[in-house]
């Protein structure tokens, strides 16, 4: 058998010493670039796998941060979550060790569990959809950030999207269109994101408009559709509609197909998502709010490791910024 390669063996190969390659591994101490590089070249050709374990035995920190999700992993749209904490975790030299739940609580706990007896350093608990987070931290052993969910007591690190912001832009993109008859439709059961959403679209048609909210029954497509073709058959009908998500936004398209009006001449749409399967293939491709999975789950790696570390976060919840995603179905409102 081929003997493994050891720190030593790199360290002759690169005319350094073991430590310095112990350090530009993990991206710790002073060196030119140069230097760096060379280690990483060396270590690359001699095929070199550090021991984690002796490592983390060493510095008493494994390496290796656990991501839990409900359903994120799954998603179309929502696993940008998973990519932006992954490269946030290459950047710092951290792997990252990901499990589902499913949505159910009792396999979380036990996944959590597991994971801390691996061991991690931290622990990241993400969400699809904006929620509150029900999960005793306090018992954690290890630093915790939760990701597009809050926790209902203060002092739990969390990344959420700005959901009033949400509310505030896309109503304005209708609004700086010319439109003045702007609905907002939306969902019946309360929620952050639902909350949040209404409460922007409030401020965004204050003093342009009365307030015209209308409750579909779910968030769905059929649900959407059935309740558009009713509000715009109404004698003083809104030419522009902001819609909770991509997928009502396609339940609006359809109740305007059926009633042979066109968008974005006789009604403009936008969303929020940007699910792409939905957003770029209706047609006209759909302007939307893309929510900022990535960055939350970059972020989140970021501040997790930044605590590991010994650093205090700033504020317990951090609201992220999205941003809006233009495509054809807005114009002006029909003279």
């Amino acid at each position: 058998m081929a003997k493994k390669v050891g720190i030593r063996d790199v360290a002759a190969a690169a005319g350094v010493s073991p430590t310095t390659v112990s350090h530009a591994l993990n991206g710790l101490g002073s060196m030119t670039d140069e230097t760096r590089s060379r280690v990483f070249q060396v270590a690359q050709q001699l095929d070199y796998r550090p021991n984690r374990l002796a490592s983390a035995l060493r510095r008493e920190r494994s390496g290796v941060i656990g991501f839990v999700d409900d359903t994120v992993a799954t998603t179309p749209f929502a696993v940008a979550m998973l990519k932006g904490a992954q490269e946030g975790a290459i950047a710092s030299s951290y792997s990252m060790v990901v499990a589902s739940s499913a949505a159910n609580e009792e396999l979380e706990a036990h996944e959590i569990a597991l994971l801390q007896s691996f061991p991690v350093d931290g622990l990241i608990i993400g969400r699809m959809f904006h929620q509150y987070i029900d999960v005793d931290v306090a018992a954690l052993p290890v630093p915790i950030v939760l990701v597009n969910g809050r926790a209902r007591d203060d002092g739990v690190t969390a990344l959420v999207p700005d959901e009033e912001r949400i509310g505030v832009d896309a109503t304005r993109e209708l609004v700086q269109a010319g439109h003045r008859a702007v609905a907002h439709l939306t969902i019946e059961t309360p929620g952050l994101a639902r909350d949040g959403r209404v409460e922007g679209y409030r401020r965004a048609i204050a003093g342009v408009e009365r307030e015209r909210i209308y409750y579909a029954a779910e968030s769905t497509t059929e649900s959407a559709r059935d309740t558009a073709l009713q509000l715009l058959q109404e004698q003083d009908a809104p030419t522009a509609i902001f819609c909770f998500n991509d997928q009502m936004a396609m339940g609006v398209y359809q109740a305007a197909q059926r009633l042979g009006m066109r968008i974005p001449v006789e009604l403009s749409i936008i969303g929020v998502d940007d699910l792409a399967i939905i957003s770029a293939a209706l047609d006209p491709p759909l302007t939307t709010v893309a929510l900022p999975h990535y960055e939350m789950g970059r972020r989140a790696v970021e501040m997790l490791v930044a605590m590991v570390g010994g650093a205090t976060p700033a504020m317990s919840t951090s609201e992220v910024e999205c941003s809006v995603v233009r495509r054809d179905s807005i114009s002006s409102p029909p003279r």
